[in-house]
C-alpha cells in the first residue's frame, strides 16, 4: 500500500489547499484574535467548534468527521464522484481511522481522555479571505466564505501514566453563519505512540502485518 501523507480526505480540498498555500495564506496569516480572557466568556463559535472536533477525534468517528466539513464541499465531492458517494467517503476515511485505532489499541495511550487547550488563533485578512472564495467559485461550490481562523492547539493525553502534550493545528471556514473544517493535522497524533520515530515515515509508525495482508485479499 502507498502510503500519503495527509492533507485532506476530500478530493477538490486537497487541490484547493495547494492553491491557497501557494499563495501563503495557510498557518501564516495576520490578524491575531484579541478576544481577551476567554475563560470569562462564553464559547465562541469558533471555540464550539473546537471542542466538537475533539470529540470526534476522541472517539474516531469516521461519519462524524466528514460532517465537520462544509456540506456543500462533501455534495459537490460524491457529485464529482473523486471519492465515491458519501458512504463510500466515509469508508476511506474509516480506512485511515482503522490505521490510527490499531496504533493506539494499546492502553499505554488513553485518546479517550484527551484534552486540549487554544494556544493561539489568526484570522485570515481581506485579500487572503477574497482569494480563498475565487477558489471556491473556480470548483463551482457554492459557499461563501465569512471568515477562517488559523487554531494551534495544545493536546494532552495520558501516556503510561503520564501526561504528554502535542501541537495540532486546525483551519476552520465560516460559511452561512456556520463553522466548519477547512484543514487539520490529524496525524500530530502519531507524535504519542511509544514507537514514533520522527519522519520514519508519513505515519510515524508502521501498520502490522495484517492490515496488509487485508489490503492485499
Amino acid at each position: 500500500m502507498t502510503k500519503k501523507k495527509k492533507n485532506s480526505i476530500i478530493g477538490i480540498l486537497s487541490t484547493i489547499l495547494v492553491l491557497f498555500s501557494c499563495a501563503g495564506c495557510l498557518f501564516g496569516c495576520e490578524k491575531p484574535d484579541d478576544n481577551g480572557d476567554r475563560e470569562s466568556k462564553k464559547l465562541s463559535g469558533y471555540e464550539a467548534f473546537v471542542k466538537e472536533y475533539f470529540d470526534v477525534i476522541r472517539r474516531l468517528d469516521p461519519e462524524k468527521y466528514l460532517s465537520l466539513y462544509p456540506e456543500e464541499l462533501v455534495d459537490k465531492e460524491a457529485e464529482e464522484g473523486y471519492d465515491g458517494s458519501k458512504a463510500e467517503m466515509i469508508g476511506l476515511i474509516d480506512d485511515e481511522f482503522d490505521m490510527m485505532r490499531e496504533a493506539f489499541k494499546d492502553d499505554s495511550v488513553k485518546i479517550l481522555k484527551l484534552e486540549y487547550k487554544i494556544a493561539d488563533v489568526v484570522h485570515i485578512d481581506a485579500e487572503e479571505l477574497e482569494e480563498l472564495n475565487k477558489q471556491f467559485k473556480k470548483y463551482d461550490i457554492d459557499l461563501i466564505i465569512e471568515d477562517s481562523v488559523n487554531i494551534s492547539t495544545k493536546v494532552i493525553v495520558p501516556v503510561d501514566g503520564k501526561k504528554q502534550d502535542i501541537t495540532m493545528e486546525l483551519q476552520l471556514i465560516k460559511a452561512n453563519g456556520k463553522w466548519c473544517l477547512f484543514e487539520d493535522d490529524f496525524y500530530a497524533l502519531r507524535q504519542l505512540l511509544p514507537s514514533y520515530v520522527e519522519d520514519e515515515d508519513y505515519y510515524g509508525y508502521e501498520e502490522p502485518e495484517e492490515y496488509y495482508e487485508e489490503e492485499s485479499n
